[in-house]
């Protein structure tokens, strides 16, 4: 299995490009709405090869991973320092209003 260099995936999407505008796919359009149905698929595949050649959904994963993993230990340290800022009688009244 051979890699791509980026001088093979530059000249892929220059071919593409003439292709593209050999065939009339909406190149040139104002609005979406001016782009035919051949033109969404170029688009819909080029946003493909972007997503997976920018690795987007790992690096979703990967965020809401650590996210998940910090949330508790922020919400350990919220309520230490909530502890130490807040007065015994607030924090009495707080409990047994969630009680």
């Amino acid at each position: 299995m051979s890699k791509k260099t980026t001088d093979d995936a530059y000249e892929d999407q220059v071919q593409l490009e003439r292709r593209a505008e050999r065939e009339g796919r909406g190149r040139d359009a104002e609005w979406p709405s001016q782009i035919p149905s051949p033109g969404w698929k170029d688009v819909l595949w080029r946003v493909f090869a972007e997503v997976s050649e920018d690795r987007v959904m790992l690096i979703a994963a990967g965020a809401a991973f650590y996210l998940l993993l910090a949330l508790f230990p922020a919400l350990a340290a919220f309520v230490s320092i909530y502890g130490f800022v807040a007065d015994p009688q607030t924090i009495a009244e707080h409990i047994a209003f969630l009680g």
